[in-house]
């Protein structure tokens, strides 16, 4: 799925809002995720479509990835938790 697709769909709401925390292994030098678990699969990150700041005074700390599986997620970093 593309940026854009991946972004219309948030936008007509075709999106499953999954709100939990989930384990994410993050890249501190690129600043990025590179994988996550979720129900107990693992899921690789392949690409990040958009990186977003939640709020105007934190830095960017959101993302809108695409998984090796093709499923798309957005998620949401909290430093320290």
């Amino acid at each position: 799925m593309e940026r854009t697709e991946a972004l219309r769909s948030i936008s007509y709401e075709l999106v499953e809002y999954i709100q939990e925390s989930v384990p994410v292994d993050f890249d501190h030098i690129k600043q990025m995720p590179t994988s996550f678990l979720f129900a107990g699969k693992t899921y690789r990150i392949r690409e990040i479509l958009g990186r977003f700041r939640l709020h105007e005074t934190s830095p960017q700390n959101a993302f809108l990835i695409c998984a090796a599986s093709d499923e798309v997620y957005f998620l949401n970093f909290t430093p320290g938790l």
